[in-house]
């Protein structure tokens, strides 16, 4: 079964988050990256946020991911990745409201993966299909996360406590059944850094706008899924 069961996201006893469906009105989308070098360790998520009303809190569905099972693509190979990702789901990069990502990986190596590599083959390929001007900037941009106010020491629990009151919530966070390393990382995350952190750091990168302040900064458009 892939059904979560009793873990760190599990534990406050909320109905399962795995669903079958996506929404089927206006939310706002996002892609949140953490990146790495060896297999299963580059990971993207797209999300979809919304809330009922803005007394409420916001709610996260986890619509899809792409994961590198080899540990050899290169920055090229991962914009790929992610932006047919986002074409299966009837998406351009430029519907997402907010794109975010990890610090720089091994910086200075063969190995490195980093946001602005990221950008550069992002750009690069909706130039060649269409969907990007030549010489426009990339927008939304693909923010580093971990800098600026509040994403020092302690950020990490801030985090995790903010996805797990989600997951508390009935209906505050879900995930297609199709997100099998997002599924696992609910199965198995214990707070260690293992392989399990890597899906959960993905999802929280890519709400950052969200667990620290009051949405998306770049807002793109409003988009019905399904």
């Amino acid at each position: 079964s892939v059904e979560p069961d009793s873990t760190h996201f599990r534990d406050g006893g909320a109905e399962s988050p795995v669903v079958t469906t996506v929404p089927t009105f206006e939310v706002d989308l996002a892609v949140g990256i953490d990146h790495g070098a060896k297999p299963g360790k580059q990971i993207a998520v797209l999300l979809a946020i919304w809330r009922d009303r803005p007394s409420r809190p916001w709610r996260v569905h986890v619509v899809d991911e792409y994961t590198d099972r080899t540990g050899r693509p290169t920055p090229r190979d991962d914009a790929e990745g992610i932006l047919a990702m986002l074409a299966r789901n009837g998406i351009t990069w430029a519907d997402l409201a907010f794109a975010g990502g990890d610090k720089v990986h091994e910086p200075g190596t063969a190995q490195q993966k980093s946001n602005r590599d990221l950008t550069v083959h992002v750009a690069a390929e909706l130039e060649r299909i269409g969907q990007k001007r030549v010489g426009d900037e990339l927008f939304p941009p693909i923010r580093t996360i971990k800098r600026g106010q509040g994403r020092g020491a302690g950020s990490v629990g801030v985090r995790s406590r903010w996805l797990y009151h989600r997951t508390c919530e009935p209906g505050g966070f879900q995930v297609h059944r199709r997100c099998k390393r997002v599924i696992g990382a609910l199965n198995r995350y214990d707070l260690r850094d293992t392989e399990w952190k890597d899906p959960i750091d993905a999802i929280v990168y890519g709400l950052d706008p969200w667990i620290f302040g009051p949405g998306a900064p770049e807002r793109g458009v409003d988009l019905v899924l399904g």
